[in-house]
């Protein structure tokens, strides 16, 4: 890893090599989709959501590479709370019912973005992009 000195320095090196292969994955699908400039500003936004939601940034840690989702907040939220002798029974439900909330919408955003994705695809570009786990 480069001669990395530190920790911090290592978590940077992995950033800047995820980040450079995640632009590396989304100008390879450019070429197999074999879009126009044009349509490849309308789709690449799209795609760029679908994989980011498929392939998350690594983490690290509380000051980690990619910030804490909010299903990650409302967890330690609840974790939190229940580390708290004095914490009431509403106060748990409450947050039991944000970080339930919060998965749900975890759950919905892949789907979300690969119909959005979908819209704007040929049958041929949705086939392509259901061999790399972008669309169902």
């Amino acid at each position: 890893m480069r001669n990395a000195q530190s920790d911090e320095e290592r978590k940077k090196i992995v950033a800047e090599r995820s980040a450079w292969e995640r632009t590396q994955a989304v100008e390879e699908l450019r070429s197999q989709l074999g879009v126009s400039d044009q349509e490849w500003a309308v789709i690449k936004p799209r795609i760029e959501t679908a994989y980011d939601l498929v392939y998350p940034q690594p983490r690290f840690g509380c000051g980690g590479v990619r910030p804490a989702t909010p299903a990650e907040r409302k967890r330690n939220e609840l974790r939190e709370l229940l580390g708290n002798k004095e914490a009431t029974p509403d106060q748990i439900k409450g947050a039991l019912i944000s970080l339930r909330a919060a998965n749900e919408k975890a759950r919905q955003e892949p789907a979300k973005a690969r119909q959005d994705l979908c819209r704007v695809l040929t049958l041929r570009q949705g086939a392509l992009l259901v061999l790399r786990e972008l669309r169902d």
